[in-house]
């Protein structure tokens, strides 16, 4: 149960698909938050397309390493926003600009790991394409240093 009166919203600690069953089932509640802020253990791109096709504004980003686990936070508001593209999807839009250098180790590191098990004749495999976008975004970002 959540009070009338709250103003903000924090999910953390659960898998994609159950933070956007809660933000489904709660979706009349959302414009009144001022602050949304999820972060999600896993489908990143995936959390970051929900916010997309429901054309809402992510406002900030930021990537945090805990341990032996990595975690995007996502600070987003009900603000229309135009489709995010799908580069912005599967980086983080503003992660993209921020670019701090724990995100570009992470980037790195799973780039390469993608790389190395994905052959060519898979090209067609969205594992493929997603490391397509952050191969590019990689060698664009070290390009402007």
């Amino acid at each position: 149960h959540v009070p009338e009166d709250a103003d903000a919203l924090i999910i953390a600690g659960m898998g994609c698909s159950t933070a956007v069953g809660i933000l489904e089932r709660g979706r009349d509640r959302l414009p009144a938050m001022k602050q949304i802020i999820v972060a999600v253990n896993n489908h990143n791109d995936d959390f970051r397309r929900w916010i997309s096709d429901n054309g809402y504004t992510i406002l900030d980003e930021a990537f945090v390493k805990d341990r032996d686990h990595e975690y995007t936070i996502e600070v987003f508001c009900t603000e229309p926003h135009g489709l995010y593209s799908p580069e912005e999807i599967v980086l983080g839009p503003v992660l993209m600009e921020t670019a701090p250098e724990d995100y570009i180790r992470y980037i790195s590191q799973i780039t390469d790991n993608m790389m190395r098990w994905l052959t060519i004749g898979r090209q067609n495999d969205p594992a493929w394409r997603k490391a397509a976008i952050y191969n590019a975004w990689l060698d664009r970002w070290r390009n402007e240093k």
